[in-house]
């Protein structure tokens, strides 16, 4: 079951209304394959909530973009080695059969080593609390954080709750129970 299928049995609202093409309309053909080559962004409500003057709301800052900017509203000095829960001043309110994950910034990764200790971060579709952004200094050198600094990215995704069926054998796999690096380099 897919969450972004069945989400008004999930119990948020359909937005499929909201859809924007990417690219030119599609052309019809004979398999009736209408979408096939079009791109859709599905687009979902959020509530959000300042709770700072600082906070600045978030933005995609490409249209093809899955990640949303977090931005600190704090300055701070990231030493080397050194973990901090960074505030973005802001609250979320995101629909059930949803997560918002946290996700490091590529290029603070790449060029100063600074990534988030637990990624991606979950908040959970029920969560109202202050979003913050646990970031940690890998590299040799302090980074600076400044107010307005984009830290982190977020994107929305569906979730899947299990239901667990105790059984006495799994099926079998050609893997089996290999594990860490069990398929090669």
């Amino acid at each position: 079951m897919n969450p972004l299928t069945e989400g008004s049995r999930l119990g948020f609202k359909d937005l499929s209304s909201n859809r924007k093409p990417i690219g030119p309309p599609p052309s019809p053909n004979k398999n009736n394959d209408s979408l096939k080559g079009n791109k859709m962004i599905t687009m979902q409500s959020v509530n959000i909530k300042k709770l700072d003057k600082k906070a600045i709301i978030p933005k995609y800052q490409t249209s093809g973009a899955a990640g949303f900017d977090l931005c600190s509203i704090i300055n701070y000095c990231l030493y080397p080695g050194e973990m901090k829960l960074i505030p973005t001043g802001l609250a979320i309110e995101i629909q059930e059969g949803t997560e918002l994950q946290i996700r490091p910034r590529s290029g603070m990764a790449k060029k100063y080593k600074i990534t988030l200790m637990n990624a991606p971060g979950t908040l959970d579709s029920d969560y109202r609390g202050p979003i913050g952004v646990l970031l940690v200094n890998h590299g040799s050198d302090n980074f600076i954080i400044n107010i307005g600094d984009r830290i982190a990215q977020g994107v929305l995704a569906p979730v899947y709750q299990a239901v667990f069926n105790v059984v006495d054998e799994l099926s079998e796999t050609n893997r089996g129970s290999g594990g860490y690096g069990s398929t090669g380099k």
